[in-house]
């Protein structure tokens, strides 16, 4: 489950997106190589994305330096309210910049469309969060695995409980998982 979204240029005036219009000042990219993120550096035609002072699940970017047609962006969930709003900005800042076509889960979509139903989303968000913590309570699986910003995190009843209880739980579960160098946890 994932808000997909492409992101096209028109015909006219081409040009290039930098990756600093992308990441703004704040977020920090990096490529998988076997299932852990090594940061600052790009895919041949992917990175992942993420807030480093609100560490979650990430995004991936489909985009190359020379790319002046299409990116693809794709937010897994459930994601965390911050990285919503990362992702939201993102999405603004590269439509804007170049004056492009925005097409959400396969639908054109306008740009202000997209961002007023912001709060929508966080509020789905949030009962996905809820549905996966009651899936893992109910015993239909013992533990939950999720593809995170810098490497799998996995939940039990334990965390589950937490997010249940207050979904902001989640997102300080993921960010506590991941500040940390994976290298200590696994000692």
């Amino acid at each position: 489950m994932a808000i997909e979204i492409t992101i096209k240029q028109k015909i006219f005036g081409r040009k290039t997106m930098p990756l600093d219009v992308i990441l703004g000042d704040y977020l920090y990219y990096g490529n998988f190589v076997n299932d852990q993120l090594k940061e600052g550096e790009l895919g041949e035609s992917e990175f992942i994305a993420y807030n480093p002072n609100h560490i979650g699940r990430g995004f991936s970017v489909v985009w190359t330096a020379n790319e002046k047609r299409k990116i693809e962006l794709r937010l897994p969930q459930p994601s965390t309210t911050q990285e919503l709003a990362d992702f939201y900005a993102v999405v603004e800042r590269m439509v804007t910049y170049w004056n492009a076509k925005l097409i959400v889960e396969g639908c054109k979509t306008r740009l202000s469309d997209f961002l007023s139903d912001y709060q929508n989303m966080v509020e789905f968000n949030d009962c996905i969060i809820k549905r996966f913590a009651q899936q893992v309570l109910e015993g239909e699986s013992e533990t939950l695995t999720l593809y995170s910003a810098k490497w799998p995190l996995s939940f039990g009843k334990e965390e589950a409980a937490r997010f249940i209880e207050n979904t902001e739980n989640y997102a300080n579960w993921l960010h506590t998982k991941q500040i940390v160098d994976r290298v200590l946890i696994e000692k």
